[in-house]
């Protein structure tokens, strides 16, 4: 996976929500920023990343919608995104590192948020309330990590 390190504003905390994601990103590309904080952590940046492999399931009956990219962000969700219902809570997780791997414990509540890219090809999320792995037992983080991933043609 290759990265690298931009420089950017992030937005503002809406309604407890995190700082806003990107509205768009490259094709094949997740760009993100973040900033998180506790008594132990102090961690923020921006960056991209490029993404080969991906997977987008819908929630469907009982089972949780997912999306998964790469092996660096794996989030669920309990309501079916659509046109109807544009933005819907997430938990999950995003790793990259030893020293970046923040998430959800897996019983944690939908405190995040994910809608798909204006264009349908894509989606941007926003993940607040995070905790350091391993995730269960450490406490949550001030902040919030947001992204924007974008399908390659």
């Amino acid at each position: 996976m290759m990265w690298m390190l931009l420089l950017g504003a992030c937005g503002g905390d809406e309604e407890g929500q995190g700082i806003d994601p990107p509205d768009d990103c490259p094709a094949g590309e997740m760009e993100y920023h973040y900033q998180l904080s506790n008594d132990d952590t102090d961690d923020g940046g921006a960056g991209s990343m490029s993404v080969e492999n991906y997977a987008f399931v819908n929630r469907l009956g009982d089972n949780l919608g997912q999306l998964q990219l790469g092996n660096a962000v794996s989030l669920q969700f309990d309501e079916l995104l659509s046109s109807n219902n544009p933005t819907v809570p997430v938990r999950g997780f995003v790793r990259f590192g030893s020293d970046s791997d923040y998430g959800h414990c897996e019983t944690a509540a939908f405190t995040g948020r994910l809608s798909q890219l204006a264009t349908g090809d894509g989606w941007n999320f926003s993940l607040v309330g995070l905790h350091r792995a391993p995730y269960c037992d450490t406490p949550a983080l001030q902040g919030s990590f947001a992204a924007c991933f974008k399908k390659s043609p």
